[in-house]
């Protein structure tokens, strides 16, 4: 390419990020800049723009508006997700033992003796089943078969249902 040639790529590539530059490294000025776009992106969905407004906005097409949100929640650091998620965690334990307390009855600095509330019973569960959901562990389970009953079931259906051959 000529010298006039690499003028004319340039300003016809002006504000897009070329493919083979994508995720070379996160400091070059290409990556930077689409990731203050995508940072960008993000804000203004966060403030209700649509997609066709965020495009406008920031000169691109609407896909690329789309995939850029995208890709900014989903970089979206991981230590700040699992900071958020500690402060939760430790304000449920926190409203655990609260209820926990409730719960079982207590004695005052009085010396006065506080009946247990059964209520609290079921938002003590409730605040384990918000636990058991932030962790993941309702995940469903995988079940192993031996084959078994597929066989058995299979047998079934070949017969007439009262255990004869079908004809």
């Amino acid at each position: 390419m000529g010298g006039e040639g690499l003028f004319l790529w340039a300003k016809a590539t002006e504000g897009k990020v070329p493919r083979h530059r994508v995720g070379k490294s996160k400091t070059d000025p290409v990556s930077v800049a689409l990731a203050g776009r995508r940072k960008k992106a993000l804000a203004l969905r966060l403030t209700g723009a649509s997609y066709p407004q965020i495009a406008e906005e920031l000169g691109i097409g609407i896909t690329t508006a789309f995939k850029d949100v995208t890709r900014a929640i989903r970089e979206i650091p991981k230590d700040e997700a699992d900071r958020l998620r500690d402060i939760e965690l430790h304000s449920l334990n926190r409203l655990e033992t609260s209820l926990w307390r409730r719960f079982l009855g207590y004695k005052t600095e009085m010396g006065e003796i506080i009946p247990g509330d059964t209520l609290a019973a079921d938002r003590i569960l409730r605040v384990k089943e918000r636990r058991a959901r932030m962790l993941g562990l309702d995940a469903p389970a995988r079940i192993e078969g031996t084959g078994e009953p597929l066989r058995v079931v299979m047998e079934y259906v070949t017969r007439n249902g009262d255990g004869e051959p079908k004809s």
